[in-house]
């Protein structure tokens, strides 16, 4: 039986630099990797998934980088998972 896959969410507004960060993430053995393009839809999953690490882009339209870990840091429950800037 394979032991469930860590989930790495991964949140970028630019395609390429998603992509990139998608493609080194997934290389990792055990590693389920999530992606979003804006701080919303990035909320949206971490209320849904049980997130091991968030890898987080600072400038973002809208929502930036930095609301979005406000955010995640107020939700209840176990805690927010450990969050990189990528910038």
């Amino acid at each position: 039986m394979t032991p469930p896959a860590c989930k790495i969410l991964v949140v970028d507004d630019d395609e390429a630099n998603r992509m990139i960060l998608t493609r080194l993430v997934e290389e990792l053995e055990g590693v389920e990797v999530l992606a979003a393009d804006n701080g919303p839809e990035a909320l949206d999953i971490a209320a849904n998934h049980d997130l091991a690490l968030v890898l987080l882009d600072v400038m973002m339209p809208g929502m930036t980088g930095f609301e979005t870990a406000d955010h995640l840091r107020s939700r209840s429950g176990g805690g927010p998972p450990p969050i990189v800037f990528v910038t």
